[in-house]
């Protein structure tokens, strides 16, 4: 999809991983996770409806999403709605995120979209490990 959307449009391409996912498995078991990720994807699509959004599931509970750069879409707020709506799940529930921009310059068949992935997933990544020092947590490598 990036490819073909970045030849049209730029767009803003945001990482997301959740913090304390296992410990919602490990305390109240797989079914309350998934229903933690159905639950978040569904908010994260009707929140992202208005703005073109396109919304993937990477694996486990790592997803990304797709906007117009042009979309007015303030991600701050956004995920601290849903943020506050993560701790019926677990009180230490929230999301960490990362955004680059993608062009049809930063993105195509040379610079492939993996490159642009990894760029907001080193951000993604710089929140959380700030999120884990403030709240005096240790940071694990699949939280």
């Amino acid at each position: 999809d990036v490819y073909e959307l970045v030849k049209k449009d730029n767009y803003l391409l945001t990482m997301l991983d959740f913090n304390h996912f296992k410990a919602i498995n490990d305390e109240y078991g797989h079914q309350r996770g998934d229903e933690a990720l159905i639950f978040f994807a569904e908010r994260l699509k009707q929140e992202l409806q208005d703005f073109e959004g396109h919304i993937y599931r990477l694996g486990g509970d790592e997803f990304a999403f797709l906007v117009l750069e042009k979309m007015p879409l303030d991600r701050e707020k956004l995920f601290e709605k849903i943020d506050k709506e993560l701790k019926q799940f677990h009180q230490l529930a929230s999301i960490a995120h990362g955004t680059v921009l993608i062009t049809n310059d930063t993105c195509n068949e040379v610079l492939k979209a993996e490159h642009s992935m990894a760029k907001a997933d080193q951000l993604m990544y710089e929140m959380k490990t700030k999120y884990y020092k403030a709240n005096d947590l240790v940071l694990r490598k699949k939280d």
